[in-house]
């Protein structure tokens, strides 16, 4: 087994996340770890629940791939015990968020973090190092350890002594078939426990913001005292029916209704990842972009 090590200074602090989570043996202590304020008990549907609270961090004990937001699960978790911090990255899509963790876990615990990129063999050893360097805005404040291994009980063995370990969600890379496959055991054998993640994109309804559409009967004269945007998304009881322009507004008669001029309506789903709304905040000229709940009614904007 070969070692390296980088270290980082530390420059910016972590603050956690709008955290739900479930029952489960070390679940709220990982939800208080993690939370900013109070976590959310979530004793029914975990969705809605999720979308109530505009949770950034479900906190359970098993996460599952493909979820509506982030996911963590502690594992044999022992917070009195922890030393140290260790995040396992790799090319997968949960590194980003394992990386966070870690550097937020270290500050709030006051112990020393790492992140560790392991190799089995020299065609992967690009890979993990190009991993390393992927994470210097988001985890400045970790030492980086690029690790040749020849199997998983080398990378926990080079994990310092009373380490927590973070791990993503089972994937396809050989770290994660070691750890998830036969490995699990050793995983669980982490010094301190491990936390497991699963990341997802961050949805339109955790940055919904209010807004006051305008009526289709309103007219134009009033709506040029009102508008303050380059587009006005147009609702009826609730329901959205339009847009309405600030350049269409300046060209029409003052004396008529909004609905003679507004377009068709531009939105997105309450559950679409926000990144969604990139294509229709230009569309709109820069102005924020309606968001419809399940209900089909309009629950707010977002500008991206």
């Amino acid at each position: 087994m070969t070692q390296e090590t980088r270290s980082r200074e530390f420059t910016s602090e972590p603050t956690g996340w709008s955290v739900v989570h479930t029952r489960g043996q070390g679940v709220h202590e990982l939800a208080c770890l993690l939370a900013i304020g109070e976590p959310v008990a979530v004793r029914g549907d975990i969705e809605p629940a999720c979308v109530e609270a505009r949770a950034e961090l479900l906190v359970r004990r098993n996460v599952t791939t493909g979820t509506l937001i982030k996911q963590a699960a502690p594992l044999n978790l022992d917070l009195s015990g922890v030393r140290s911090v260790a995040g396992a990255i790799g090319t997968g899509p949960h590194s980003t968020f394992v990386a966070e963790l870690a550097a937020h876990v270290s500050t709030i615990l006051e112990v020393p973090g790492r992140l560790v990129a392991a190799s089995e063999g020299d065609d992967r050893d690009p890979m993990a190092r190009a991993a390393l360097d992927r994470f210097d805005d988001i985890a400045k404040g970790l030492e980086r350890h690029f690790i040749r291994v020849s199997s998983v009980a080398d990378l926990v063995d080079s994990i310092p002594p009373d380490a927590l370990l973070i791990l993503g969600a089972p994937g396809g890379s050989w770290v994660k078939r070691q750890f998830f496959g036969p490995g699990r055991r050793i995983a669980a054998a982490a010094p301190a426990g491990a936390i497991i993640v699963a990341d997802a994109p961050k949805r339109a309804f955790q940055s919904v913001a209010s807004a006051q559409p305008f009526g289709p009967q309103l007219l134009i004269a009033d709506a040029l005292r009102l508008i303050n945007s380059p587009a006005v998304p147009v609702a009826d009881d609730g329901v959205l029916v339009g847009i309405v322009r600030l350049t269409a507004l300046t060209a029409a008669a003052p004396e008529a209704a909004i609905a003679t001029v507004m377009e068709q309506p531009v939105s997105i789903r309450w559950d679409d990842p926000i990144s969604t709304a990139d294509q229709a905040c230009r569309d709109l000229d820069g102005a924020s972009v309606p968001v419809v709940g399940p209900d089909g009614r309009m629950i707010g904007v977002v500008c991206p």
